[in-house]
């Protein structure tokens, strides 16, 4: 069940050695009347290293689409979760000195 999801994503990727470097990643993973009925990672801020060499752990946020009264609806949003989950935990780790190596691209 989807309700184990969260706590099974956590498992795995540590077990993968996958560290975050600090980020921060906020989930939405329930279906919610307006939300946009795909899965999203989306970075407000991005990891990289600054001038002065310190380091600026990015902010993630990515969705999934349970549905716990949709029959069915766990297996897309498990699947959903781990391809997103797997986004942000390669976008916090980019080590690069400017932020545009990470994909989002600050206007000018």
């Amino acid at each position: 069940p989807f309700s184990k999801a969260p706590e099974r994503y956590v498992r795995s990727y540590a077990k993968m050695n996958i560290k975050y470097e600090g980020s921060t990643m906020n989930l939405d993973l329930l279906e919610r009347k307006n939300k946009y009925s795909n899965g999203f990672c989306h970075w407000p801020q991005v990891a990289w290293i600054k001038p002065d060499g310190t380091w600026q752990p990015s902010t993630a946020n990515f969705t999934s689409l349970a549905d716990p009264k949709a029959v069915g609806s766990g297996h897309r949003a498990i699947t959903t979760l781990f391809h997103e989950a797997g986004h942000a935990a390669h976008f916090s780790c980019i080590k690069q000195p400017s932020p545009l190596f990470g994909q989002e691209h600050p206007p000018f």
